[in-house]
């Protein structure tokens, strides 16, 4: 909801106000966050009997982790490119290729801030299959689906661009609790939190660097739909990521009690 809320609130932003807004008023709001949250952890009480308990039981890695976690970092980083790209290009493509709906661009915000939205919803419906079935096969069938649809966009226009920028964002954000489901089945508990710090880092550094991308094409006179096609042939790599998961995966994390 807050990527979602991204393009609305910065659409509103450039059509009432002057752009550096688009940046203090982000700016001003992270940092009072940011001060609630530094606020919040110096009066909690934190309890380190718990965490010291759950220090003492030995878990151990499951079967097969060493490829899961190749295979997470070759989706992380594809997964990092794939949503820096769209959340730069979307709003973009909205504001150039949606004349026939608008060309206000609040408008557009709006529209772009639906989709985010709407398409993020999915997490919740492959987080469900997820905790029922296999994660290789249903990981496969949302990689497979983004290049086509990624590359689909790069043709459309007004309407059609707009259903298909959805159907995109849905395959990009239900792939996200798959592979944290399959982070949590093979890596154990005292691991979790540091492999996961990691992950994030990777993706978010990898997120920016598609920002930088995106600019030597679009500088080089490639064009949106160039991008498009270059962020297609990037979700590739997440199909290869799927294939080189283990067959069957366990169910749940391993867990062994220390003498």
């Amino acid at each position: 909801m807050g990527v979602a809320a991204a393009p609305l609130i910065t659409g509103f932003i450039l059509a009432y106000f002057d752009w550096r807004m688009a940046f203090i008023v982000p700016g001003i709001i992270s940092i009072m966050i940011g001060v609630g949250y530094a606020e919040f952890v110096k009066r909690s009480q934190i309890e380190q009997t718990e965490a010291i308990a759950r220090e003492k039981e030995m878990i151990g890695f499951a079967p097969g982790w060493k490829r899961a976690l190749c295979a997470l970092t070759l989706i992380t980083a594809a997964g990092g490119l794939i949503f820096g790209t769209m959340a730069f290009i979307i709003p973009r493509m909205f504001e150039a290729s949606l004349t026939e709906i608008t060309v206000d661009v609040a408008a557009t915000g709006i529209l772009a801030a639906l989709v985010f939205a709407v398409a993020s919803f999915s997490q919740l419906v492959t987080g469900r299959i997820v905790g029922r079935h296999q994660v290789r096969p249903i990981l496969m069938t949302i990689a497979l689906g983004q290049p086509v649809l990624i590359g689909l966009m790069a043709l459309q226009t007004d309407y059609a661009l707009f259903f298909a920028t959805l159907l995109a964002l849905a395959f990009i954000f239900g792939q996200v609790p798959i592979t944290d489901a399959v982070l949590s089945r093979y890596v154990p508990d005292e691991w979790r939190a540091k492999v996961l710090s990691f992950k994030f880092f990777f993706n978010l550094v990898i997120g920016a660097l598609a920002l930088l991308c995106a600019r030597h094409i679009l500088g080089a006179g490639g064009g949106l739909g160039m991008v498009m096609v270059v962020t297609a042939v990037s979700a590739v790599m997440i199909v290869v990521g799927a294939m080189l998961l283990p067959t069957q995966a366990p169910v749940e994390p391993a867990y062994t009690k220390s003498p």
